[in-house]
């Protein structure tokens, strides 16, 4: 069977070599396609194609993506958690650095006269004079992928570091170097701190999470850094706080236009390039089109956005895979109605039920369409080896 996937936005060819090499795949020719791989294209309003099974997001955040209407038309959706934690990192702890050594106006200082010595210019010398970030307190909101990066380095350069997230897991915990300091509230994360950074998903719980009250908490002079998502932090409180002198700067990876008239002595807007590394798009790119291909290939799930993980090894010539809506009576009839075809297995999360059926036998289309047309049933597929 021949798979076409279509791309939005430049996709790197880390990702899209995966489908050029294979000769049951092809890229961008149809307008039918099975798969999207995409990065930022806001896909809430688009009008998918019906033959259309799964989307790739090369990326960590997904709020382009509206999951519920794809669950609903039978589309599995992906992001790429960890693709470019390195990239943010990096990114992050430059900006640390370069905006406590207030590097910014130390360069616009000697455009305007390149043989400035500030050593001769104490006014200057004054306003240009920057801190170390050895020996500071950071507190890091959310440590997952990029956060728990972040606290790493920043810890081994020397901050006393102290990391908040109330949905720490296991996996995440032992990534956290012992110099980390973990607290059980937001506020410990923040209180008195001379710098924190933020790194939590967008969603409705947590729009304007770092609130006028919160950034109050802050010490006098302290740096908050946003390389999260827009929305995170309310962009108002911080513009009051600069101009109360409270926060001394605030750094961000998304632009708003309440910060444009701090130039870059108090706020620095980078353009989205948090992740925008050949390294950091490349990973996302490969993790995108190896979760297509697996999902097309045999219908197994792993870490979808918004359908159930579900693997079951391929052992017979054909399977079926079947995504309906999360109901436990209509999950009832559909395993009943399965008995006896092969081996069967399902799992089940808000957003859908999902089955997976090794067939003993080849399934005939008509007994395909009947299954179809149960109500609630979103997709049903016949995969063959």
């Amino acid at each position: 069977m021949m798979f076409d996937v279509k791309t939005y936005n430049a996709i790197s060819n880390w990702g899209l070599k995966l489908f050029k090499r294979d000769p049951n795949y092809q890229v961008n020719q149809s307008d039918n396609p099975d798969a999207y791989i995409t990065r930022s294209v806001d896909l809430h309003h688009a009008k998918f194609p019906s033959n259309l099974k799964v989307i790739g997001r090369a990326g960590v955040g997904y709020n382009n993506l509206p999951l519920e209407k794809l669950a609903q038309h039978g589309i599995v959706a992906y992001n790429t958690p960890g693709s470019n934690h390195n990239a943010v990192k990096e990114l992050v702890i430059a900006l640390l650095i370069a905006t406590s050594r207030h590097l910014f106006q130390a360069i616009e200082y000697t455009r305007k006269n390149v043989t400035g010595d500030v050593s001769l210019d104490p006014k200057s010398d004054a306003k240009l004079r920057g801190t170390e970030i050895k020996g500071k307190t950071l507190g890091v909101i959310g440590v997952g992928n990029v956060g728990s990066s972040v606290a790493n380095a920043a810890a081994n350069l020397g901050m006393k570091v102290y990391a908040y997230d109330p949905y720490l897991t296991s996996d995440a915990a032992w990534k956290l170097s012992p110099q980390v300091t973990r607290v059980k509230t937001v506020d410990q994360a923040i209180r008195g701190m001379d710098y924190v950074t933020v790194h939590i998903p967008k969603n409705k719980a947590n729009s304007d999470f770092i609130s006028a009250d919160k950034i109050a908490e802050l010490k006098q002079g302290a740096y908050l850094f946003n390389y999260s998502r827009l929305g995170i932090v309310d962009n108002h409180a911080v513009e009051k706080a600069l101009d109360d002198h409270h926060l001394r700067f605030y750094a961000t990876d998304f632009g708003d236009p309440s910060l444009a008239k701090y130039n870059g002595n108090q706020v620095i807007v980078t353009p989205h390039i948090g992740g925008s590394t050949v390294e950091g798009e490349g990973n996302g790119a490969y993790m995108a089109a190896r979760d297509i291909k697996t999902f097309l290939n045999t219908g197994n799930v792993d870490r979808a956005l918004n359908c159930p993980d579900l693997q079951l090894k391929f052992t017979t010539k054909s399977r079926l895979s079947i995504l309906a809506k999360s109901d436990a009576k209509l999950l009832a009839t559909l395993t009943d109605q399965l008995k006896g075809l092969g081996k069967l297995v399902s799992a089940k999360n808000q957003f859908a039920d999902y089955l997976l059926v090794n067939l003993k036998s080849p399934l005939s289309s008509s007994a395909l369409d009947k299954l179809k047309q149960i109500p609630g049933v979103r997709r049903v597929r016949l995969i063959k080896r």
